[in-house]
């Protein structure tokens, strides 16, 4: 009876000690779990705002931003021209 007994407490033990074991694979896994549907969520929220972006991009959006960097270079190809003539004309 008292060998019955004790195999009964070792084998309770085994057990307990595997099931601790399973539940901190089980608590891994689900936290993993949690991590990657953050990322997914994130992932969509992203998406949506680079959809919208792509979306708003019109012709007259890229005409409108076309005729602003003609507007912005317009100055600095003066200068450069202006800068390249004065170069010429001075010989060292």
């Amino acid at each position: 009876m008292a060998e019955t007994l004790r195999e009964l407490v070792v084998a309770l033990s085994l057990d307990s000690s595997n099931f601790s074991r399973n539940m901190r694979t089980i608590n891994a896994q689900i936290k993993e779990a949690e991590s990657t549907f953050r990322l997914a969520g994130a992932v969509c929220k992203l998406s949506r705002g680079l959809l919208s972006f792509v979306l708003g991009i019109t012709p007259v959006f890229l005409r409108a931003v076309r005729a602003k960097v003609l507007c912005l270079l317009k100055p600095l190809c003066d200068q450069q021209k202006k800068n390249q003539s004065d170069g010429n004309r001075h010989v060292w």
